[in-house]
């Protein structure tokens, strides 16, 4: 599905304030479209529980979805793919916590495996 199939479809989104909401607008004004952006709210949990009352469409991160045999939506892929770019900061001089530094362990090989040939 590409984005300018949804441009006469009432969607269900994220503040405007969003990075989701944020990235979505400004791929749309690059493509002259408009989205009606018809209800707006911060929680995905409300977002589906809109969607699946028939009252929009909605694009949310595949990582925002619950498991899928929780999911009571159809979903589409969005061609192109609309990314972003995610990192961690802190302080240099500060050292880390045993928690973050472990997370970091986790993350930077998942991290470097999803955005290898990227850039």
């Amino acid at each position: 599905m590409r984005l300018a199939d949804l441009a006469n479809e009432p969607m269900v989104s994220m503040p405007p304030d969003s990075g989701l909401r944020r990235v979505l607008d400004t791929l749309a004004q690059a493509q002259v479209i408009v989205l009606t952006h018809s209800i707006i709210t911060s929680q995905f949990t409300s977002l589906f529980d809109f969607v699946a009352k028939g009252l929009g469409v909605a694009i949310v991160p595949l990582s925002a979805l619950p498991p899928t045999f929780e999911r009571r939506l159809a979903t589409r892929t969005l061609r192109p793919a609309v990314t972003r770019r995610v990192g961690i900061l802190h302080l240099a001089d500060r050292p880390l916590s045993s928690a973050a530094a472990g997370f970091l362990d986790i993350f930077r090989p998942m991290l470097s495996a999803a955005t290898r040939g990227r850039d």
